[in-house]
């Protein structure tokens, strides 16, 4: 018998990701943390609940807390890659 695999999608941060991010390359960002079409894109992403024009029923506006989380880690990533540019190797 197989088992049937989790739907959850884990999206990982990678290099190609927060150049991405740090260049505003949106198409880019897209592709490097392998989103889907209706996922909103983290650079567009502005709070951690989707604007109040938004219908609450769209799969974009229900993915906009994860994408929220990962906007999050990609500019702790940012300022980790800064830091480092800088000589300094705290990273938190």
């Amino acid at each position: 018998m197989k088992r049937r695999l989790s739907k959850t999608k884990t999206v990982k941060i990678t290099p190609e990701a927060v150049a991405a991010f740090e260049a505003g390359d949106r198409q880019t960002l897209h592709h490097a943390l392998g989103l889907r079409p209706w996922e909103p894109n983290p650079l567009e992403i502005d709070g951690p609940t989707s604007p109040a024009w938004a219908s609450d029923g769209t799969a974009w506006s229900q993915a906009w807390p994860d994408m929220w989380t990962i906007r999050q880690e990609l500019e702790a990533a940012c300022r980790c890659s800064n830091a480092k540019q800088k000589g300094r190797n705290q990273c938190f």
